[in-house]
Formats: C-alpha cells, structure tokens, sequence
C-alpha cells in the first residue's frame, strides 16, 4: 500500500511539473500553441475534406485545373492553383481565394471543390498559398497578395479572363484579402507597406468575407474559450508581439477604419457557433456608413459553425454559394 502510494505521489508529481513546464513555456513563446492549430488544420495530402455540391461530379468535369503553379516572391509558400471552365470560347472573371488557418496554417488546397464549383460556374478561380506564421510574420501575406496580382498580367496572355478581379478570403485569409483590398484603393494606406499598386480600383469588382476575421482587436472573443486561447497566441504569432492587443502594429492591422468610397461591393457570411459574426455585423454597419454596397448572409437560428460555406451538400452552404454567384453575376463589368 506505501508502495502505491509512493507511486501516485510520484506519477501526481510529474504531471504537475509537466503543466507548470507548459504553463511558463507558452508565457515566453507562442510557437508550441502555434504548431498545435498548425496541426488541427492540416487536411493532409487531399486537403481539408468539405461536402460536395449536389452536381459535383458534372461540375468536375466541366472544369480543368492547373496546379501547384509558382508566383514571383522572395517569400515562402509562392504557389497557385488556377481552376476555370474548359470553354474557353468567353473570357471570365477571376476569383482570388486567401485560404484561412488563423494566419499559421491552412493551404490552397483546402479550397479544391468550393473552387471546381465557382469554376464551373463561370469563373477563373485562383486559389493562393503564402507564407505562415511562425516562419514569416505581417506583413507578409499582404505583400504575397500583391505578388500574386502582378502575376495576373502574365496569366491574362495564356488565360480567357477578363480585368474584372474579385478578392476573397476564409477565416484570416478574409483579413488578408481585405486588408490587400484596402492598399489598392487607399494611397495613404498603401505607403505603410512600401508597395507598388498593383490593380486600377475601377477592375477591383468585389471583396468577399466567409467567416472572416474582420476586426484583428476581436481575435480572441469568439464563443470558445478554447478557440481564444488559440487565436490569442496566434496573433502573437503574427504580429510578433506577445502584448499585442496593446501594440502599435494593431492599429495598422485593423484596416476598417482606412476603407474609404474606392472599397469595391462587399460580401459577408458567417455562421453563429465559434466564429466571428459579430465581427462581420460591426463591418457591415461601418461598410454601409460609407455607402459601401454590402450582401449579407448571417445565420442567426440553428448550428451553423465557422467556415460552415465549404459544406455544399447542406442548405445552408448552398445558399451561401448560390448568393455569391449572384454578387459575382451583378459586378463584374
């Protein structure tokens, strides 16, 4: 019996020096938490898995793809995959697509049948990879962004696309993509990041939010305290700065406030369990103050949970897509 005693003694001992060792050890650095939501959004070889369209397997074959193709950056991460109807007897609109993972994981790949889907459609969907946090840190994908864009100029000689050009994002891709948005249409904005303009605003037709992190000071006040947990240290990841709600970079993440009437249409989703759509109602009110045109869809009753849009198989994702085709159909010129 003293033996056993002893043992749980010891065994209580230990656990208790792992939790202390791991309580100080994400006091001092971020980079633990930050692999673990690495690893929580890592789909694999295949990508994350969402449900299909009902007419997925007819859309897949109306569309051809062109994958892991790279974009000029001195940046990590610089690749592409482009998704467009095989006829290309019309030019089409192009989708950029910022894949989220709160700023440290996530890959383009996850977007591969939400992408077929808006392919088949009729647009040119381009789906981005950039640099993540821990190994780059902001600016970083804003920048990657604007690489990207230049590379468009290049893609248009080999492609049937139009100069109409929408911007989206998921998740922090959301932040990123707006966030790039706002350097195209402000110039005082612009001058902070030391970067060319790479697109006329008049091309720029449309910025889409699904789930987005909207507002970066509002990070960690989701409805899981777990999920805050994750996104606070992720942000202090990103910023590079542990204190980083009361960092001066924060006042130049938070982009709402520099939206000014050159902002093209905005479309904004979110789902009501673990997810942002208080961000994206405070973004809606701001928006339309500046007599921005904004399409809302926000789901009030019922489960609906972040990136909740990528399931086409449920009603409620349907909706959203077949909503954002239409918000493509009346702004592309």
């Amino acid at each position: 019996m003293r033996l056993f005693k002893r043992i749980l003694l010891g065994a209580f001992d230990l656990i208790l020096l792992f939790l202390i060792g791991a309580f100080l050890l994400i006091q001092i650095t971020p980079k633990p938490v930050a692999y673990l939501t690495r690893t929580a959004f890592d789909g694999g070889e295949q990508g994350v898995s969402y449900g299909l369209h009902p007419d997925y397997q007819t859309m897949l074959s109306q569309v051809v793809s062109q994958k892991d193709q790279r974009y000029p950056s001195k940046y990590a991460n610089a690749t592409y995959d482009i998704y467009m109807p095989k006829d290309t007897s019309n030019k089409y609109p192009v989708m950029l697509w910022v894949h989220g993972g709160a700023f440290v994981g996530g890959d383009k790949k996850d977007m591969t049948s939400f992408a077929i889907a808006l392919a088949a459609k009729g647009n040119i969907v381009i789906t981005m990879n950039y640099a993540l946090a821990l190994e780059a840190i902001y600016p970083t994908p804003i920048l990657q962004v604007n690489d990207m864009v230049k590379e468009l100029s290049q893609l248009k000689t080999q492609l049937p696309m139009t100069d109409d050009l929408f911007i989206g994002g998921d998740s922090a891709g959301a932040h990123i993509a707006f966030q790039w948005a706002v350097t195209q249409t402000n110039d005082t904005y612009r001058q902070y990041f030391a970067m060319e303009q790479t697109i006329d605003p008049d091309h720029l037709k449309g910025a889409i939010s699904f789930c987005g992190l909207l507002d970066f000071s509002m990070f960690d006040e989701t409805d899981s305290a777990f999920s805050n947990f994750l996104y606070r240290q992720c942000a202090w990841a990103y910023l590079d700065h542990k204190d980083w709600k009361t960092s001066l970079t924060l006042q130049h993440v938070d982009f709402l406030s520099a939206i000014d009437d050159l902002f093209p249409p905005v479309y904004l989703t979110d789902g009501n369990r673990n997810s942002f759509q208080d961000q994206a109602k405070k973004a809606k009110t701001l928006l339309e103050n500046k007599s921005i045109p904004v399409t809302a869809l926000f789901w009030e009753t019922g489960e609906h949970l972040h990136e909740y849009q990528f399931h086409l198989n449920e009603e409620a994702g349907l909706k959203n897509f077949n909503m954002v085709l239409q918000f493509i159909q009346e702004n592309k010129g």
